[in-house]
């Protein structure tokens, strides 16, 4: 069997050569030309965030479903506390007793009290100076700003010792100071009431919810939420923790890892540097011991190999940025992976260059050098621009882009190690064929004295964790998840095509179909269900009419009817609009595991489906994990195995035995599958971070695999498997150790930035090499031995 384009490779290489070494200085000159011209592009720099938008499927019903219920859930002059809490823009805050206590004790309600109050005195400042006070920004309930008064007189009570007088019951509270009753589970977290009144609680839970309708409330509220937790830690409260969380703490978040892995990457850079120049040294011995050989060292093309990858790291950024292609906060991860690759591409060109003969003439050796390495590296870069153009499928805007800037980054880092590197070394070959010194032009001897005791050389540094992760947010969701989290998740079911609800045999109809979703094993009955239609039957029970069980009568008619209830109604009074929709709410059953979540999402999805004459729309956060639980395993297969099938194309055009695409397909699959299955047991999930693990994974199995594979083919079938085994593992064994090593030390300062996504990168990257060097120095050498002799034995019985 023949390689196609391995004839092909070899012809414009030896022409390439011929170009090369007539003009050395402008194959590096252009690409630093061209990298200039491209870094421009950076002026249009601008990171895209957004958790939702990122970590989302672009093509997931649930963002169809928030579209829909914002009109209720984000319009400024339809408020309602404790409804749409989520949807709106806000902070909130938890406060906790230092001592860990009761947050009723008498200091802790008069110190909660004066929170409230300060919240509503203090005074902030937006981006252009403009001041402005939390009344200005607050949103209206009753025609009245929105502060928690009912935390302000629940506190009170306590802290003037009247809760005994006041007759404060557990869970709903009635008050004369308040129009409706004050359900406490949302105020308060860890409550233990006696006979039904209140008398302990660990945490009060307060937020602050704000407009954003033009574009200056838009500002001011979010320097609000920016500035209030520092305006609180200044009042210094003795008896009270707060913590905090706000609608733009996601963002923030990711904004913050940028700012965390740009002083990491500058030591990344310096330790590639080092590494990579201590590599390129080469030793003699003595008598008298070990010496440096100055004269085949090439230090400075280790240094040009890292100079070199980040110009083309800078040239890809560059270019998508100028095509408008979206940077996301998981971009800024690949350079640090683009890093590693390149300079294990030189590793492989300066080994494949010291296998030569040193007598030889540059040309000669140069030609030798890139018919070995150059077609390997070859190879791998195609094999891994296409890995990562197929994890691009995947439908996450995250995992989509980082394929993208990888992508080209692969490009750029081939094209400027074929150009810059290879004519550096063409030049520094010049050099050694002089006897000049590797560093300096001179001329020195053939053999000079250098250092001694390469093994005192020692190389470290100290990383410290300059930003720790967010505590207070931190804190916030864990008390949250602690004293909040109640059994009262529900889901908005939006009606857009509603039935005339006056109408006897309209309304009949509609009440099966909620049935159907109140009857299924993910919600609860109707007794937990918040409809205005069955608060409207009760409102009109207390006025002394019938019932409406019989009532039949025409929408302009019911409209009429129901209008004086909606008026003397806040929490109901925008879910029912005459002009064709409503809204109401189903209670969902506690879920135990995400698989749960999931199936719910599609039960409740299937029967708005199967009415389409309603118009049915769902939403609930959870709806949003269940779509990307959906999609994670089904794409990452999809993603493994059409690598596989091209991968293993790949590989037949380049090398001359199909044996080669089944073992390359066959180690992607195993370092894929080990990956997947050694992620859990270091707590990782399959998420949109974990996925790009998979296009990772394939690229870095086929690199590894790719050379030990073209290494061992290159000493042709009548070569005894053994012989060609040591000729592969002696030619490229010692390559791929320094690549691997030098992905480790690329990646290793990620392991100390304390972010969720930073640390999962780094640990799905840690099992993505170890698996891959497994690979290419057992499991493949293993395997090609094996399948080789196997054939050798099968052919010899054919024979006899």
């Amino acid at each position: 069997m023949r390689a196609p384009l391995k004839g092909v490779l070899g012809l414009i290489g030896q022409n390439y050569v011929d170009i090369l070494m007539r003009y050395p200085k402008a194959f590096v000159i252009a690409p630093i030309l061209l990298t200039m011209l491209l870094s421009t592009g950076m002026a249009k720099f601008h990171i895209i965030r957004g958790v939702h938008f990122l970590y989302s499927p672009s093509d997931a019903p649930w963002i169809s479903e928030e579209l829909a219920i914002k009109e209720w859930a984000q319009n400024d002059d339809k408020f309602y506390p404790s409804k749409d809490i989520l949807m709106r823009n806000g902070i909130f805050l938890i406060v906790t007793a230092k001592n860990d206590g009761n947050v009723l004790e008498k200091e802790n309600c008069e110190e909660i009290i004066r929170l409230v109050d300060s919240v509503k005195n203090f005074t902030f400042l937006d981006e252009s100076g403009e001041s402005y006070k939390y009344t200005d920004v607050c949103l209206h309930f009753q025609n009245q700003c929105f502060s928690n008064n009912h935390i302000r007189i629940l506190a009170q009570i306590f802290a003037d010792n009247k809760q005994a007088h006041m007759n404060v019951t557990y869970p709903f509270f009635t008050s004369k100071f308040v129009t409706e009753p004050i359900d406490l589970t949302s105020v308060l977290g860890g409550a233990i009431s006696k006979d039904g009144h209140l008398v302990e609680a660990k945490a009060w839970i307060l937020a602050y919810q704000l407009k954003q309708k033009t574009e200056q409330l838009r500002r001011f509220s979010s320097s609000f939420i920016h500035q209030l937790p520092h305006k609180i830690d200044d009042l210094n409260l003795t008896y009270l923790n707060v913590y905090h969380f706000h609608s733009e703490t996601f963002d923030d978040e990711l904004a913050n890892n940028a700012m965390r892995m740009l002083p990491k990457f500058s030591i990344t850079f310096t330790i590639l540097i080092v590494f990579s120049v201590i590599c390129t040294f080469t030793l003699f011995e003595t008598p008298e011991g070990l010496y440096l050989d100055w004269i085949r060292s090439k230090p400075l093309m280790g240094l040009i190999g890292v100079i070199s990858t980040l110009m083309a790291i800078i040239s890809a950024i560059g270019l998508l940025l100028w095509l408008d292609v979206t940077f996301v906060e998981m971009c800024s991860v690949m350079p640090f992976l683009s890093l590693t690759i390149g300079i294990d591409d030189s590793f492989l060109l300066l080994s494949s260059w010291h296998s030569t003969n040193p007598n030889d003439n540059v040309k000669l050796r140069l030609s030798q050098c890139l018919s070995h390495a150059a077609s390997s590296i070859t190879i791998t870069s195609i094999t891994d621009t296409l890995a990562f153009l197929i994890g691009s499928i995947a439908p996450l805007p995250a995992v989509k882009y980082f394929c993208y800037y990888s992508c080209v980054a692969i490009v750029f880092i081939y094209l400027y190690t074929m150009t810059i590197f290879s004519a550096s070394l063409a030049i520094l070959g010049r050099w050694e064929e002089e006897k000049r010194n590797s560093v300096f032009y001179w001329s020195t001897k053939e053999y000079i004295k250098g250092l001694t005791g390469l093994n005192h050389l020692k190389i470290g540094f100290n990383v410290t964790n300059i930003i720790s992760e967010n505590e207070s947010a931190a804190k916030f969701v864990e008390l949250r998840e602690k004293y909040f989290t109640t059994d009262a998740s529900q889901f908005d079911l939006l009606v857009f095509s509603p039935p005339n609800m006056g109408s006897l045999i309209e309304r009949t109809k509609f009440l099966k179909v909620l049935y159907e979703f109140e009857s299924t094993k993910c919600t609860k009955n109707r007794t937990f269900t918040n409809f205005w239609f069955f608060e409207y039957e009760k409102y009109l029970l207390n006025l002394g009419f019938e019932s409406l069980d019989e009532v039949d009568v025409d929408k302009k008619t019911f409209d009429q009817d129901i209008a004086p209830f909606l008026l003397s109604s806040d929490k109901y009074a925008y879910d029912y609009n005459t002009n064709g929709s409503f809204r109401l709410t189903v209670a969902l059953q506690p879920f135990t595991t995400e698989n749960e979540i999931t199936t719910c999402a599609r039960i409740i999805r299937d029967i708005c489906y199967s009415h389409p004459q309603y118009n049915m729309t769902t939403f609930t956060a959870l709806w949003n994990l269940a779509d990307q639980l959906d999609t994670m395993w089904v794409q990452t297969m999809q993603d493994l195995y059409i690598s596989v099938g091209v991968m293993m194309a790949i590989s037949l055009l380049f090398m001359p035995d199909f044996k080669c695409g089944l073992v390359i397909g066959s180690s992607i699959l195993s370092v894929g599958f080990g990956v997947l299955g050694f992620m859990d047991y270091w707590d990782v999930k399959l998420d949109a971070t974990s996925m790009i693990t998979i296009a990772m994974s394939v690229g870095f199995s086929v690199d590894f695999a790719a050379h030990v594979v073209y290494a061992f083919t290159e000493q042709g079938r009548n070569v005894d498997p053994n012989t060609r085994l040591k000729h592969a593992l002696g030619a490229v064994g010692w390559p791929i150790s320094q690549g691997t090593a030098s992905v480790f030390l690329g990646v290793i300062v990620l392991a100390t930035i304390n972010s969720y996504i930073v640390q999962t990168c780094f640990k799905t990257i840690f099992l993505v090499i170890t698996f891959g060097i497994t690979h290419a120095l057992v499991y493949i050498p293993i395997l090609l031995n094996v399948t080789y002799k196997l054939e050798n034995v099968l052919w010899k019985g054919q024979d006899k």
